[in-house]
């Protein structure tokens, strides 16, 4: 008896010492943020990501590089959890990289931490604009989409949103710049073709730029449905009466 109650002890004693060493070891958490492009201007090629500062003489750019906003600009990142640097450089249209970083961010990434990073205003007065995610989670029976919407049109006045045919500010009544709505879902089923989203003066009702999401009835047969069971956010950019950098709309999907 004695000698079984010595086993039981070193036994214990042996899963207590590997459990603690499974512990410390733990590897850290992971957190995703999805970085927008949304600046005006033209004189860069793209933006490029990294997690420590350049130094020295001219260098050609390396992934991950995000494009320019319309053409979409929106990309996904995985980073460890804890407070992490973000560093993105504008990429010359002779593909270098030089000078100070562009954006020079401290973030706080808890584990499991979802997030958004859209980057608005002009490469000599970037903006910023950081938010947790809170996407909709939609049950198999529930042939809906998640959107969004943001408006990082710059020196634009506050901006309303419906869909063509209906009253304006039906979606969203009035947007100021670097505003962001919560997700909200939308039919993504058989009887829903598309979607035109008209992005509106708050004050006058004018048109300033409408974007469509076309396939949303897609059965996921032939094709899968892209739109079906997942979260974007519509990004309302560029600048009012621009000729180089005009107000248009782009997707990204989140999640």
């Amino acid at each position: 008896m004695r000698k079984l109650l010595c086993s039981f002890i070193v036994l214990t004693g042996i899963i207590g010492f590997v459990s603690c060493t499974r512990e410390q070891v733990k590897p850290d958490g992971t957190a995703s943020l999805t970085i927008v492009n949304g600046l005006i201007d033209t004189g860069y090629q793209s933006l490029m990501l990294t997690s420590n500062e350049l130094t020295g003489l001219p260098q050609a750019a390396v992934p991950p590089i995000l494009s320019k906003a319309v053409s979409g600009g929106g990309y996904e990142f995985g980073f460890l959890s804890g407070k992490r640097t973000v560093y993105l450089y504008a990429v010359r249209n002779d593909k270098l990289v030089s000078g100070l970083p562009l954006i020079n961010l401290d973030v706080e990434f808890p584990g499991g931490y979802i997030g958004s990073l859209f980057i608005a205003g002009t490469l000599n007065k970037p903006d910023t604009l950081l938010v947790k995610d809170q996407p909709i989670y939609f049950p198999p029976a529930d042939s809906s989409m998640g959107l969004r919407f943001v408006n990082l049109a710059q020196g634009s006045l506050p901006v309303s949103v419906n869909i063509k045919g209906q009253a304006n500010g039906t979606e969203v009544n009035n947007l100021p710049f670097k505003g962001i709505t919560a997700f909200k879902g939308y039919a993504a089923n058989a009887a829903t073709g598309s979607y035109v989203f008209e992005f509106r003066n708050s004050g006058t009702g004018d048109l300033l730029t409408s974007f469509t999401i076309s396939n949303v009835n897609n059965p996921g047969t032939a094709s899968p449905n892209l739109w079906r069971y997942r979260n974007f956010t519509l990004v309302l950019c560029g600048a009012p009466d621009s000729p180089l950098t005009p107000l248009a709309a782009f997707i990204v999907k989140n999640h």
